[in-house]
């Protein structure tokens, strides 16, 4: 049968011959395994005619589950078939064989009469291309096979290899053969760097995904690859730079997660990894769109802070400063544990050089653990957990808190990933920041909440998570124990538990009987440590720095008045026009300030705001007094859209007439930008044309109010369900002109501009103004980060074929994105040359 199959594939029928029988091909490949298994060793002298008919089959898996039978039960065979079967695999890929035919080896296999088919002149022999043409591009240049020209007679298997069809499947089955099967005898160095490799780019994700598992499987199996010098050096430093770019630059995610997999499993390549210019095109991959690929890559940089801190840390300074302003402004749950999960990863990669902020992570976090959900306080008390191991003594001065929060998390009996990530932290802290004795002191319920956690058989893990934090905690002093009994209010004794589950009467009436024969209570004796600490803490909290803020926009008294006439005004000639308008201006201020007269705010503020228009400079004495009131008749105004929005534009005008001089009052004109309480439609319109009237008279400098106003404009972003989406234009337009300060807050914008570019879910007004948007950031502020994220959404857009003027904002966009990153950018070209061609 497989004699037959071979005359199909070999003679004039070879274009007929995918029509065989494939079933019955497979039954007979799996018989010979079958055989294999059976009669081992044995087997050997009858395969010598049957090998080479096997791989008339062609490539697939039948057969390769064949070799690897014949491989495993007949070792003798092992050099014949990885021979055979390398041939087969370099026809596929590059259309030529691995080891061409040699006429001085096969006349001596020959004449020791070894001589088999495989090998074996043909008159229809001939080394040109056949129908797998796949890599007949790739051939030229090949060091380790003859030119495809070369008029060798070409063997059974390479003939049959060079008829198989090639498809994507094929060469993925190709590839991952090559990964599966021993070839551990053969030099691969010069296959692997020449022919493999140039897979990483090819059209099939599926390709290029067996692509990467193979190069990094053949590069990490063989030491030769793995030393940092010698022959390999040179192969395995290439296929890194292409695994990271591969990571960088792959349009499809799983891609791109697979090879930041393999990254972080090739620790034995971290020499080659920690070069400069690697370091720099991982950091591309920080902001990525996938999740999972941040948290891996992020756990590369950090083990790769050990082998070049110099460019590593000042990128891993800012990722964590990054870090803490995301979760200090993040807007949804989701958000803060993407953050908590990859500070954790980053704390437990790169504990040495994580240490020094390790007070700043922990400051930001320990307020939020005990209002946050279960699912991210049991995140939150995770990273606790790794800070103390890392940070130890840092963690002393937030001692009282910590173990306020701790004791809380584990009274929670509803939630159980947060009590077990509660006494992983209550251990960790214990461990390395010293913790011990005390917490049974200042909360003596603590040993009632372990203690029907030591008892219940039912959760291990738990269990043995409160055996290592009883035992880290110590042992206590019974004595010292029954004083804190004495001191502690009522409802905390081991009587009344707080928050503890199980039957905590039994756990007390046990725990007094046992301390019934020690020394009289001394009631009033406390802990004097705890005290010292409790008011060094007091005096730290004491010590608050001024707020150069408030002082400086601290509010003047109101203008006193003597009858209709302000105490300012007086030494003033009545034929001074400042008499006149300071006569009015007070007077109109009365009604403002006046509650009685709200009916008459509105008619007063119009009046003020258009008394004021031409003045500019004029205005200033009066700035100040005429916004409080302006804000002050706001508050008291009804809550009916007309009203708000009456005010808004008299402050837009304000704002218009004063330019400059508002800056003063920046901080009390920010509360407006509220992110919980957006109003209407209208109203966010108008509240965005006072944001943008702001930005214009303050030339974008906002100063440290950009972390006050960039809130309200990712919430109208985020929230915008009318059909229009005039509001996100508008907050993209705001955007655009507040681009110079978005600096340190990129990371926040960013993301939800690049999710705007989806055309099948947002209109096509709403795309281009967010192009439009991103190419201002772009030429503002440094992007690099975020690159690789900006280049692949685009690139997905000019796949789909976007409307022409959507493409011409793509291709502006990518302009300005190489102006900024300059060589850089030269990572991408081959990925946007790609998308470019198929339009």
């Amino acid at each position: 049968m497989l004699a037959q199959r071979a005359k199909t594939r070999t003679g004039a029928g070879a274009a007929t011959g995918a029509d065989a029988d494939d079933a019955v091909t497979g039954g007979a490949l799996q018989a010979i395994a079958m055989l294999a298994a059976a009669m081992g060793p044995a087997l050997t002298r009858h395969m010598r005619d049957i090998l080479d008919l096997m791989f008339t089959t062609g490539l697939n898996q039948a057969l390769c589950d064949a070799l690897q039978a014949l491989v495993r039960e007949v070792s003798q065979l092992q050099p014949a078939v990885q021979g055979r079967l390398l041939d087969t695999v370099s026809v596929i890929l590059v259309d030529i064989p691995f080891r061409p035919a040699q006429q001085s080896l096969d006349d001596l296999e020959r004449r020791m009469g070894s001589t088999s088919m495989h090998y074996a002149a043909t008159a229809g022999g001939g080394g040109g291309s056949g129908s797998g043409g796949g890599g007949a591009a790739l051939a030229n240049g090949v060091g380790h096979a003859l030119p495809a020209a070369a008029a060798e007679p070409a063997s059974l298997v390479v003939r049959a290899a060079k008829s198989i069809p090639v498809t994507a499947e094929t060469l993925a089955l190709a590839l991952r053969t090559l990964r599966e099967f021993d070839f551990s005898e053969e030099n691969l160095s010069e296959f692997l760097r020449n022919d493999v490799l140039d897979y990483l780019m090819h059209s099939s994700a599926a390709v290029r995904s067996e692509a990467i598992h193979t190069v990094t499987h053949i590069v990490l199996s063989d030491p030769l690859y793995r030393s940092m010098a010698g022959a390999g050096v040179e192969v395995a430093s290439e296929v890194v730079q292409r695994l990271v770019s591969a990571a960088v630059v792959d349009v499809d995610r799983d891609v791109r997660l697979m090879a930041v997999q393999m990254l972080e499993r090739a620790t034995a390549l971290d020499f080659h990894m920690g070069k400069a210019q690697n370091i720099q095109d991982l950091f591309l991959l920080i902001n990525d769109e996938v999740f999972e690929v941040r948290l891996t890559v992020l756990a590369v940089i950090g083990r790769l802070a050990n082998m070049n801190p110099a460019h590593v840390m000042p990128s891993l300074r800012r990722m964590v400063v990054q870090l803490l302003t995301e979760l200090e402004y993040a807007r949804s749950n989701r958000e803060r544990e993407e953050c908590i999960q990859l500070l954790m990863v980053l704390v437990r990669a790169a504990e040495n050089w994580v240490r020094p902020y390790v007070g700043d992570i922990f400051t930001t976090i320990l307020p939020r653990i005990d209002d946050a959900p279960a699912q991210l306080a049991s995140k939150l008390l995770e990273t606790v957990a790794a800070l103390a191991r890392v940070g130890g003594s840092d963690l002393v001065p937030y001692y009282d808190e910590l173990l306020a929060s701790i004791v809380r998390a584990l009274s929670d009996g509803a939630s159980a990933p947060k009590r077990l990530a509660a006494l992983r932290a209550l251990s960790s802290c214990a461990s390395f920041c010293a913790m011990v004795i005390d917490p049974y002191t200042e909360y003596p319920q603590l040993f009632n909440i372990l203690r029907p956690i030591l008892k219940d058989n039912s959760d291990p893990q738990m269990r043995a998570e409160a055996l290592r934090a009883v035992g880290a905690l110590g042992a206590i002093d019974p004595h010292r124990f029954k004083d804190a009994l004495a001191c502690a209010p009522d409802g905390t004794s081991l009587a009344a538990p707080v928050g503890g589950s199980g039957n905590g009467n039994g756990g007390a009436a046990a725990a007094t009987s046992s301390l019934e024969g020690g020394a009289p209570r001394r009631i009033g004796v406390v802990n004097r440590r705890a005290e010292a600490r409790r008011r060094r803490n007091r005096r730290r909290q004491a010590r608050t720095k001024p707020n150069v803020m408030t002082a400086f926009n601290s509010e003047k008294p109101v203008e006193a008045l003597v009858g209709d006439i302000p105490v300012e005004s007086y030494g003033t000639s009545f034929s001074n026009d400042e008499y006149y308008t300071t006569v009015a201006v007070s007077a109109l201020l009365n009604i403002l300030n006046d509650p009685a007269e709200a009916p008459s705010h509105m008619e007063a503020a119009q009046a003020l705001t258009r008394m004021f228009a031409p003045q500019k400079s004029k205005a200033a004495p009066y700035i100040e007094r005429l916004l409080h009131a302006l804000l002050a008749a706001m508050e008291l105004a009804p809550d009916a859209d007309s009203s708000v929005v009456f005010y808004i534009k008299r402050l837009h005008q304000l704002i218009e007439t004063a330019q400059q001089l508002i800056r003063p009052h920046l901080a009390r004109l920010c509360r407006l930008f509220s992110a919980d309480a957006l109003g209407s439609n209208l109203q966010q319109n108008e509240t965005i044309e006072l944001l943008k009237a702001l930005a214009e008279a303050l030339a974008g400098d906002f100063g440290p109010h950009i972390s006050t106003v960039l809130p309200y404009l990712i919430a109208v972003i985020d929230r915008d369900d009318s059909d229009r989406h005039v509001p996100t234009r508008n907050a993209l337009s705001a955007l655009q002109v507040l681009s110079p300060s978005l600096e340190g807050f990129l990371y926040l914008v960013m993301p939800r501009l690049i999710g705007l570019l989806d055309v099948a879910q947002h209109p096509r007004a709403v795309v281009a103004a967010s192009l439009e948007c991103i190419a201002a950031l772009v030429m503002a502020v440094n992007c690099s980060s975020f690159a690789s994220r900006i280049v692949l959404t685009l690139v997905r857009m000019l796949q789909a074929g976007p409307a022409p003027e959507l493409q011409a904002a793509v291709v502006d966009v990518l302009c300005t994105l190489m102006e900024q990153l300059q060589d850089e950018f030269t990572l991408f070209m081959p990925t946007i040359e790609a998308a470019m061609a198929k339009r």
